[in-house]
């Protein structure tokens, strides 16, 4: 139980300080990329937020009900599940808006902002109800991770190849969440051990794409001026 305790407890000391960092360049991007494209209506992403919040929210309600008789299966399940549904929800402002491909993008990150908010609010009240102050903390600071998936979503939807976006979003972020839902699950060590390693670079990978990611949206938003 040591082992495992110190690698999870390492792994969410890097997703923090990680998250740091991803929280202030997203931030910094989000200020970029406003000053040249389209701006887009707060009701309208507002109304998007609230529709992918439900529907996330459905959609993973259905899979605890069906893996509901065993709380292991259960969060082995979650693992697999969570990253390809938020990451496919997200897109939906992005696939039902119409428009300009810029405007589109501008309203799906700004719905997966709107998502990251509703999402941190749910999570931080009921871990402050539950008396883990320090838990909702962490979901304040990696809030952007979400906006950042998103933004690797749309990269590969500017580049002509959403499908391939989306599976590297959905990828990163289940790999983000295996390390804390496996170990609850009561995963032993041999298998902790590689996937947090690889949960570690994917972390580093998400901070890493946010640039190229955001980057693309900017230079077809400039090219346009």
């Amino acid at each position: 139980m040591f082992g495992v305790a110190v690698l999870l407890t390492s792994y969410i000391a890097l997703a923090v300080v990680i998250g740091v960092k991803i929280f202030a360049k997203v931030m910094n991007w989000l200020v970029e990329v406003g000053r040249i494209l389209p701006a887009v209506s707060r009701k309208r992403v507002l109304l998007y937020g609230f529709m992918v919040f439900v529907l996330v929210m459905a959609l993973e309600l259905v899979v605890v009900l069906v893996f509901s008789g065993s709380i292991p299966r259960l969060l082995v399940a979650l693992t697999f599940a969570v990253g390809p549904i938020e990451e496919g929800v997200k897109l939906l402002p992005f696939l039902l808006t119409r428009g300009e491909k810029l405007l589109r993008w501008r309203i799906a990150l700004s719905t997966a902002l709107a998502f990251a908010l509703m999402e941190g609010l749910l999570y931080g009240v009921l871990l402050i109800l539950t008396g883990n102050p320090l838990s909702a903390l962490f979901r304040v600071v990696v809030v952007m991770f979400h906006v950042a998936w998103t933004a690797v979503a749309l990269e590969g939807a500017l580049n002509g190849s959403l499908p391939v976006g989306y599976l590297k979003a959905s990828v990163l972020h289940s790999l983000y969440d295996a390390p804390v839902l496996l170990t609850l699950a009561g995963v032993g060590l041999v298998v902790l051990i590689p996937i947090t390693l690889v949960s570690g670079v994917a972390v580093l990978l998400t901070y890493r794409g946010i640039n190229g990611a955001f980057g693309a949206a900017y230079s077809l938003g400039r090219a346009m001026i």
